[in-house]
């Protein structure tokens, strides 16, 4: 439903010659922006704590204002805290620091143990810490409560905002992810933010994209517009299939919200068709 729902919003705006963002009531053209990599990779780029320190560097000197790594895919919590540790040490206090465990620690002892760990490095938050993926309110709102790090959690839990009304109700996450291309699109994705609101907590739009552009330039209780997945030598998929570059940083480091027709953005046709799996024509 979310690329339906994206595409009809894209099509409205150009119907009313309109930018999405108008039509939801945006009222920031500028994003503040945080960089997100990839996974730790033991083969090459960001393969250790240093390399990640310097990495998170470079995105400092770029004007970012956070940055975020995905924990190691498996499951070192040890290896982890070692990240995180140097990145508190290089640039702690300049930029706002974030890890993503991605649910891929398989017992709640290592979930508290990488959790203490950010409490005393004073991290922005933590998201998705547990194997479970987010679905059990009980086992995440034990460690929300034994943790100052704010949980960011419900990446992985496509019940839109009925699930986080729950969740939330519970008091069984502090920040609530959504995704336009997983949660019923923008239309999915306001309707989570509006319910996240009346908690007085915050909404975190999951990856980039010109759909998340849009809706959080409506957003009051967005912190960050996450720039991603990074990586020194590769580019992921979700920054390619448009012309031109879409997710471009300015230089105070925040991202620009298109401010075309529609969703702004024209369409990379040839990398469309090489990837091309099937094509159905519906007709009227």
């Amino acid at each position: 439903m979310g690329p339906i729902d994206n595409a009809l919003w894209d099509l409205a705006g150009h119907h009313y010659d309109e930018s999405v963002s108008t039509l939801l009531g945006g009222y920031r053209h500028s994003l503040p922006t945080y960089a997100s990599t990839t996974f730790v990779d033991d083969n090459r780029g960001l393969d250790s704590p240093g390399a990640f320190a310097d990495y998170a560097e470079d995105y400092l000197e770029r004007g970012y204002e956070g940055f975020k790594f995905h924990g190691h895919p498996d499951t070192r919590p040890e290896f982890d805290i070692a990240i995180c540790e140097a990145l508190d040490e290089r640039v702690g206090g300049e930029l706002d620091l974030m890890i993503d465990s991605s649910s891929l620690y398989e017992t709640y002892a290592n979930a508290v143990k990488v959790g203490r760990a950010l409490d005393d490095l004073d991290f922005f938050w933590y998201e998705d810490p547990l194997y479970d993926g987010g679905v059990s309110g009980t086992v995440v709102r034990k460690l929300v409560s034994e943790f100052d790090t704010p949980i960011l959690g419900l990446e992985h839990v496509r019940t839109g905002p009925y699930g986080t009304v729950n969740h939330l109700a519970d008091e069984a996450a502090d920040l609530v992810r959504a995704s336009a291309h997983l949660d019923g699109g923008i239309t999915g994705v306001m309707k989570t933010a509006n319910a996240v609101e009346g908690f007085g907590l915050d909404v975190e739009l999951l990856l980039g994209g010109p759909a998340h552009m849009h809706a959080m330039s409506a957003l009051r209780n967005s912190s960050y517009f996450e720039h991603g997945l990074l990586h020194p030598e590769s580019n992921w998929l979700l920054n390619q299939g448009y012309e031109g570059e879409p997710e471009s940083i300015a230089e105070d480091g925040t991202m620009t919200v298109p401010d075309g027709p529609g969703l702004g953005v024209d369409i990379d046709w040839e990398f469309v068709e090489e990837r091309l799996a099937d094509h159905t024509a519906i007709s009227a």
